[in-house]
């Protein structure tokens, strides 16, 4: 199977947008991933989120860390 992990870091802190409601207006400064296939680690600043959303498309699975009610929603605008 070929997954990934992920784990990202925020610009803004969740009392600066206003609650968990905004999550969307977070920002993302840097995204870790570990790419199973492939073996490699990558933190993927903005500039490269193409090369992520690449990456995220062709994996079977994503990991992480209460990713689906934090990281997606807080990755969704940018990817």
């Amino acid at each position: 199977m070929n997954y990934c992990v992920l784990d990202l870091e925020t610009e803004r802190e969740l009392r600066e947008v206003g609650g968990k409601q905004n999550l969307h207006m977070l920002g993302v400064t840097v995204v870790g991933v570990y790419e199973c296939a492939s073996d490699i680690y990558h933190a993927y600043e903005k500039e490269e989120f193409v090369q992520l959303e690449s990456v995220l498309r062709t994996s079977d699975l994503v990991i992480g860390f209460n990713i689906n009610h934090f990281d997606l929603p807080v990755l969704a605008p940018h990817v």
